[in-house]
């Protein structure tokens, strides 16, 4: 059985997606902002749907500390959390980062795409 964990799985998303690979016959973990960071077993999929689309508006008229926060949330912490469970991949592991509110293309205001 293919294991796979998420990390945001409170994400509309990444339940969405919990979903289909469970039916698909996936074994599915998942962890969320909040939550303990579990002992997560060898897995094969990780997907990364962490993140906050706050601040919007231009760069120069944020404040210095909801960038900083916007950083940690789309960036830092999806890497350290995928640090911690890294060495428990499988050979031939993937990693998927998910990116909303549109992945086709950062809209105008949204600071985080």
């Amino acid at each position: 059985m293919s294991a796979a964990i998420i990390l945001g799985d409170r994400s509309h998303i990444a339940q969405g997606l919990q979903s289909c690979l469970q039916a698909d016959g996936w074994s599915v973990k998942g962890w969320h902002r909040g939550g303990t960071l579990w002992g997560a077993g060898p897995w094969d999929l990780c997907l990364i749907a962490l993140g906050a689309i706050e601040p919007r508006g231009a760069w120069s008229g944020l404040l210095r500390r909801d960038v900083a926060q916007c950083w940690h949330a789309n960036l830092e912490l999806p890497l350290q959390i995928l640090t911690r469970v890294w060495g428990k991949k499988n050979p031939n592991a993937s990693v998927c980062w998910l990116a909303g509110p549109n992945p086709n293309r950062a809209d105008a205001g949204f600071s985080a795409y």
